[in-house]
């Protein structure tokens, strides 16, 4: 089942505001504790440094995918579809 229209755009905020930590602790020194961000604040990637990957589970129609990466810009997003004809 495909979720009804609009409800990417109703879960995006909610969903990024969980990520965040998560996103900006992969990316960060090597800290136990999970930094609070902003995006001016994001560490810019090095020379050489591998970039964090995220994949989505049933990610298509993709909505979401597309917001994360123009959001989280240092890292790798990778989506995937349910059926064969999702990802043709």
């Amino acid at each position: 089942m495909v979720d009804p229209q609009g409800s990417a755009d109703r879960n995006y905020s909610p969903i990024s505001e969980a990520l965040r930590p998560w996103i900006n602790g992969s990316i960060a020194s090597s800290s136990s504790s999970l930094p609070e961000s902003s995006p001016s604040d994001r560490p810019e990637l090095k020379s050489g440094q591998t970039r964090a990957r995220v994949l989505e589970i049933g990610s298509y129609p993709y909505a979401h995918i597309k917001r994360f990466a123009s959001e989280f810009e240092e890292v790798e997003w990778y989506g995937s579809g349910r059926d064969e004809w999702e990802v043709k």
